[in-house]
């Protein structure tokens, strides 16, 4: 459905911003490797986006309990695999850590879409 998947997009945009704008903070503050700040950056931007999802992409009022759970989980399956990218790209390949977040970021926003699409939402 193209409104959910623009919508999803937008909410997306928002999520990838704060995830970035606190992977940076982070990053600037306290001397942790990436992933880490990844994981940590990641997983906040999950818990703010989870209510605009529900309302504006799926237009989901009921069980929401239950589909943060799922939603969450989804997340943290995607958070996973974004640090490890972001971990891949930066020390096994030489990446630049903002380049290597960047393509986690776009391989998982796809992935998760599909999974809370059929999962957390359906």
């Amino acid at each position: 459905n193209v409104r959910e998947t623009l919508s999803y997009t937008w909410v997306g945009f928002v999520g990838i911003g704060l995830d970035f704008v606190i992977f940076l903070g982070i990053r600037s503050l306290y001397d942790i490797p990436p992933a880490t700040a990844s994981l940590i950056s990641a997983g906040l931007a999950a818990t703010l986006t989870f209510p605009l999802n529900a309302r504006f992409t799926f237009k989901k009022k009921d069980d929401l309990h239950k589909r943060f759970v799922q939603y969450l989980l989804i997340n943290g399956f995607g958070t996973i695999l974004g640090a490890t990218l972001v971990f891949v790209g930066f020390n096994l390949i030489g990446l630049n850590d903002r380049f290597a977040k960047a393509v986690a970021t776009f391989i998982v926003a796809g992935t998760q879409f599909l999974l809370n699409k059929f999962v957390a939402f359906k």
